[in-house]
């Protein structure tokens, strides 16, 4: 009978055991002191506040927001958007909230009472957690404790005194400011489509369907989108110093904002969402300048370097670009004038990679020529904006162009570009302008280098050595030629060996891979410099090959006409044909070696 009864008595025990142990779960950990005394701490869920009170003596801080995760909002003493990372460190500390010791009513009566802890309802520290569907936590905070390192809190509803960490008041702001989010302004999710600045640079774009800005005042004109949309980007990241006013002020002038030092109004659709004016420097503080945003009347301090990209001169914001990406350019054409005629090159197809002269004489132009030719269009900057009103053309070299291309894409134009003549006063500029728009704009001459101006330019003459039907070499008055029969080589002597063909056609390989700038000589004034700089009168050596009419290349003869020396490489003239327009080659110095031993013997 014993033994089942203290079995039965053990039973009890755990029961009561484990319902104490669900109970205290439930209610949160005990915390007991060294008095004997204890009481239950259940944990504050930082993922349910909605908002939070604190009230220190007669001034009260409140925030809140609509659900978690939501951005927090200043609701007293102010309406404004609150920080809301500051605020979450908190929100995360009264989660963390655990206290580590307790003391009774007794032992708090026998200490002062309320007041000797710093927990006096009058005039004390009192911080409130409204949790969801209106729940709410209400803490009084005390004084530190002796060390420092802890402090007093008490639980409203509960008589004792808990002891915890400190950590939970150094996130407690000292101010409405502390609380307040620096930003210099919020930016919408849809982000801004227009921007204004005004004062020292006074301009106005407006952000098209596409998300390119263009400028709308003072001119209608393209913008540089990558920089506006930067300078947007450093005003959402500049930071408020201070908060000085949160009311109209009266006297503008003593903080230069009567006549600002520049205004910027950011805005979507016709609603103005952000009237910034940037005042004066700050009395004895160089490195601020006083604020207002007129949306909001209030009166800030902010750091002086956000005023520099508010009065960069206007050129700074427009699009140097003089065209852009044009990749999608169907055919070229440049217009003739009474120096040199004109050309048109098309794509073989609307999507290949391969072009073709159409005119004045066709042949294959060279996909790797043609799209050097298009990135060039592409990359031109415009250094100088001559002028924005273009009363006389002629003034410019632009009533008749020096040069004119215009780019298609099919039936629709990309683009037409004129040259005219020299900047004045500064020689290394040349008026351009684009037809479909008023400007004429300066760009470096040299990219009239950089723009085939002959059909011959865009030439391919890459063949194999089997399409070489004949050569001829001559120098210093004696000519030498070779023929292919039936795909052998033959010279006046006779039938070349097989090792000295095979070095013939590997050099003929090599000359038909050639890949060389060129530049057309046009004048014979060029034509007879060239020759003189280089040699070419002294004893030339000129090689024509003669090319089998089946391989479609456009030409039926090359010739090359070796000068001297330029570095790594000897110059040549090259002839197509009856093409009155050499090219200017460079023919590397080791494929040059090869022609000698192969040709000339």
């Amino acid at each position: 009978m014993k033994t089942r009864s203290n079995w039965w008595l053990a039973a009890v025990a755990l029961a009561l055991m484990a319902y104490v142990w669900l109970i205290d779960r439930r209610a949160g950990a005990r915390v007991s002191g060294s008095g004997g005394a204890s009481a239950s701490f259940t944990p504050i869920p930082a993922a349910e506040i909605l908002g939070l009170e604190l009230a220190v003596s007669n001034r009260v801080l409140a925030v809140n927001r609509p659900q978690p995760g939501a951005p927090w909002k200043l609701r007293l003493p102010l309406e404004v958007a609150a920080d809301s990372a500051r605020v979450q460190s908190l929100v995360q500390a009264l989660g963390r909230l655990q206290p580590t010791s307790y003391l009774g009513l007794a032992e708090m009566t026998a200490a002062g009472g309320a007041r000797a802890f710093g927990l006096e309802s009058a005039g004390g520290t009192r911080l409130t957690a409204t949790l969801r569907e209106g729940r709410s936590v209400i803490l009084q905070l005390g004084l530190p404790t002796l060390g420092g390192t802890r402090f007093y809190l008490q639980r409203v509803g509960d008589a004792g005194v808990f002891v915890a960490d400190r950590a939970l008041l150094e996130t407690l702001p000292s101010s409405v400011d502390d609380w307040r989010d620096r930003a210099l302004f919020p930016t919408p999710r849809e982000g801004f489509d227009r921007v204004e600045l005004k004062g020292a640079t006074d301009f106005r774009a407006e952000r098209d369907a596409q998300g390119n800005w263009r400028l709308k005042r003072p001119l209608d004109a393209r913008a540089d989108s990558e920089r506006i949309n930067t300078l947007i980007a450093l005003m959402e990241h500049v930071r408020v110093d201070q908060f000085l006013a949160d009311r109209p002020v009266a006297d503008l002038e003593s903080y230069g904002l009567q006549t600002p030092a520049a205004e910027l109004v950011l805005g979507r659709g016709a609603q103005d969402l952000v009237q910034l004016a940037i005042g004066s420097v700050v009395t004895n503080d160089t490195a601020h300048r006083y604020a207002l945003r007129r949306t909001g009347t209030n009166l800030l301090t902010v750091p002086a370097r956000v005023l520099d990209p508010l009065v960069q001169p206007l050129s700074q914001y427009r699009d140097r670009r003089l065209l852009g990406e044009v990749g999608a350019a169907t055919a070229i054409e440049l217009a003739g004038t009474a120096a040199t005629p004109g050309f048109r090159v098309e794509r073989t197809n609307a999507t290949s990679t391969n072009w073709r002269v159409a005119g004045p004489k066709g042949f294959p132009a060279d996909a790797g020529v043609m799209d050097f030719f298009l990135r060039q269009f592409g990359q031109f900057e415009i250094a100088d904006f001559v002028s924005d009103i273009v009363p006389d053309l002629a003034r410019y070299g632009l009533a008749t162009p020096v040069r004119s291309y215009r780019l298609t894409s099919g039936t629709n134009l990309l683009a037409e570009l004129q040259f005219g003549t020299a900047v004045a006063g500064r020689p290394t500029l040349i008026h351009v302008r684009r037809t479909d728009e008023a400007s004429v704009y300066g760009l470096p001459t040299s990219i009239t280098g950089q723009l085939a101006h002959v059909a011959g330019e865009l030439r391919d003459w890459r063949f194999g050595a089997t399409k070489v039907l004949r050569i001829r070499v001559r120098q210093a008055g004696a000519e030498r030629v070779l023929v292919r029969t039936n795909g052998v080589w033959n010279h006046g002597r006779g039938r070349l060996d097989s090792i000295a063909a095979g070095n013939l056609d590997a050099t003929l390989n090599g000359l038909g891979a050639l890949r060389s700038d060129r530049f057309a000589l046009i004048e014979l004034a060029q034509q007879q410099q060239f020759r003189r700089i280089y040699h070419l009168d002294d004893s030339p050596l000129t090689v024509t090959l003669e090319i089998d009419p089946r391989a479609s290349l456009g030409f039926g003869q090359w010739t090359l006409e070796f000068g001297g020396e330029l570095g790594a490489a000897r110059v040549a003239l090259a002839r197509f044909d009856d093409d009155p327009t050499p090219l200017r080659l460079q023919v590397p110095m080791i494929l040059f070696e090869d022609l000698l031993r192969d040709l000339v013997w």
